[in-house]
């Protein structure tokens, strides 16, 4: 049986909405950098994931397209 917080039980219902998971290593540093108080790690990291966010959808976007 699964439990709640497995990723792929996190990933379908994020796939049904549309929506794009954060990836574990993503979420890991994040939550490194923000227990460490780097503000600057958190920023950075932040900025990766909305160009990893915006380059995904933009790549699923042109691909529904192409179907």
């Amino acid at each position: 049986m699964q439990s709640v917080n497995e990723p792929s039980d996190t990933y379908n219902r994020l796939a049904g909405k549309g929506l794009i998971p954060v990836p574990q290593w993503l979420c890991n540093q994040l939550m490194r950098a923000f227990y460490n108080k780097n503000r600057r790690q958190v920023r950075l990291l932040n900025d990766c994931w909305f160009f990893y966010r915006t380059r995904r959808s933009d790549t699923e976007d042109s691909s529904s397209l192409l179907q």
